[in-house]
C-alpha cells in the first residue's frame, strides 16, 4: 500500500525527523530533579536516532526497540559503551567520535527513564503525509534534499560531507558511483559484514530511493575533492607519516612533522616519525606527496576474513597477523575475494595500533589489488 500510495504522489514521511514542542521539552523537563537532562536526550534522540529505532524507541526493521524494561534495566556503563562504541555485527555504529560525553550521557538518561515521560503523555509524533507532483522535477529534487536531511546526515554529515559514514558530498564518492550503485547501496546497505549501512529498501518507498539517488546526484556539480572521504570520524587513512604533505618550498622531514604515533612511543625522538620495527623498504617522497612508510612483504595463509579485517598466518615466523583492508564503503566495491586457506602475498607496513597495506595479491586466484598509489596516498583518497 505505501508503494501504491508513493507511485500516486501520496508520501509517507516514515523517516522524517519528528518535531520535538518548546512544550514538550518543558513538561519533561519539569518531572524530576534530572528532568532537564531527559528533556536534552529526548532532542537528541529525535535528530540522531529516529531513523532506526522509531520515533518512540519502538524498534523498526532497522534496529531494535529502546524504549522497552530491558533496555531501561541495563545500567548507565553498558548503555553508555553500547552508544560509544556501537555493537559489531550489526548496523548501530559507535557515536563516541560523533557526541560529546555529555550528549551520550542525556541519551543514557532518557533511555533509562522514558516510561516515566510516557507515563506524563510525552509522545513524539511522526511527520503525516504529504503529496507531491511527480511531474514535476524541482518538487521531486526538494523531496529528495529532505529526505536526505532527515535520513542520511546523522551518518554521513551536515551537507554530506562525512562523520561516521563517507562523505557523499565529494568527488571522490560521486565520480565513482553512478544511480544505480547508489540506487542499491540505500536499498540493501552495506553488503559486507561489519558495515554500519542500513538497508532502506522496506522502510523507503522506490519513489523515494529515485527522489533521494537525484538528489545526490544534483551534488555532483559543485561537490567538491574532499581531504578524507571516509568520513571525518574515521581518521586521515593511514598513519600520521603517511598522511602528512609536504609545505611549499620545504624538505619533508623523515616523520612527517607530526610529533605523535608509533615512532613516538618508542621514546628515540623520532618526531612521529616511521617505527624502527616497521622493517623493510623506505621511500623519501618528493615534495607535496604523501610519505610512504617503511613495509615488509608477507607471504601466508589466509585464516579469516571479518569486514576489512584480514587475519593470516605468515609463512616465515608463523604467527597470526592481522592486516586493514580500507574503508568498508571502499572495501565493499573493490573487494578481491579472499577465503580461508588461500594463500597469499601483500606488503604492509605498520598503521595506528594496526598494519595497512599497500598492496595484496590471492596467490591462489592470482588476482592483485593495489591499496595505495606510487606515492603512498590511499587509492579511496583519489
Amino acid at each position: 500500500m505505501r508503494e501504491l500510495a508513493a507511485q500516486r504522489g501520496m508520501l509517507p514521511a516514515a523517516l522524517a525527523v519528528p518535531a520535538v514542542s518548546d512544550a514538550q521539552i518543558a513538561q519533561v523537563a519539569a518531572l524530576g530533579a534530572d528532568g532537564q537532562l531527559w528533556a536534552e536526550g529526548l532532542q537528541l534522540y529525535a535528530t540522531s536516532c529516529t531513523t532506526c529505532h522509531g520515533a518512540n524507541g519502538e524498534g523498526s526493521a532497522l534496529a531494535v526497540p529502546l524504549n522497552t524494561p530491558e533496555v531501561r534495566a541495563k545500567d548507565a556503563a553498558t548503555l553508555t559503551r553500547t552508544i560509544t562504541e556501537g555493537v559489531p555485527g550489526t548496523m548501530m555504529a559507535p557515536w563516541g567520535k560523533t557526541l560529546e560525553q555529555p550528549e551520550i550521557d542525556a541519551l543514557v538518561a532518557l533511555l533509562q527513564h522514558w516510561d516515566q515521560l510516557a507515563a506524563a503523555g510525552v509522545a513524539l509524533a511522526a511527520r503525516a503525509p504529504q503529496a507531491i507532483d511527480l511531474s514535476d522535477p524541482q518538487a521531486v529534487l526538494a523531496l529528495g534534499e529532505r529526505l536526505f536531511v532527515s535520513t542520511c546526515t546523522s551518518c554521513h554529515g551536515e551537507n554530506g560531507t562525512g562523520g561516521i559514514g563517507p562523505a557523499i558530498n565529494s568527488q571522490q564518492f560521486l565520480s565513482r558511483k553512478d544511480d544505480a550503485a547508489i540506487t542499491q547501496a540505500i536499498t540493501v546497505g552495506g553488503r559486507r559484514p561489519g558495515s554500519a549501512m542500513p538497508a532502506f529498501g522496506e522502510r523507503l518507498t522506490t519513489v523515494e530511493i529515485d527522489a533521494l539517488v537525484r538528489y545526490i546526484r544534483s551534488l555532483e556539480a559543485t561537490a567538491p575533492s574532499v581531504a578524507n572521504p571516509r568520513g571525518t570520524q574515521q581518521g586521515g587513512g593511514g598513519p600520521p607519516w603517511l598522511r602528512a604533505t609536504a609545505e611549499p618550498g620545504a624538505t619533508p622531514s623523515a616523520g612527517g612533522g607530526q610529533g605523535q604515533g608509533q615512532g613516538q612511543r618508542q621514546g628515540q625522538g623520532q618526531g612521529g616519525g616511521p617505527p624502527p620495527w616497521a622493517g623493510g623498504r623506505q621511500s623519501t617522497p618528493a615534495q607535496g606527496t604523501a610519505q610512504l612508510a617503511p613495509a615488509t612483504v608477507y607471504r601466508g595463509t589466509v585464516v579469516s576474513m571479518a569486514s576489512t579485517t584480514l587475519t593470516f598466518t605468515d609463512a616465515a615466523s608463523g604467527a597470526q597477523l592481522e592486516a586493514m583492508l580500507g574503508p568498508p564503503w571502499w572495501w565493499e566495491t573493490n573487494a578481491i575475494a579472499l577465503s580461508p586457506g588461500d594463500q597469499v602475498e601483500l606488503e604492509g607496513f605498520q598503521g595506528e595500533g594496526h598494519m595497512e597495506l599497500n598492496w595484496l595479491q590471492n596467490l591462489t586466484t592470482g588476482v592483485r589489488l593495489e591499496l595505495r598509489t606510487a606515492d603512498g596516498t590511499p587509492v579511496w583518497q583519489q
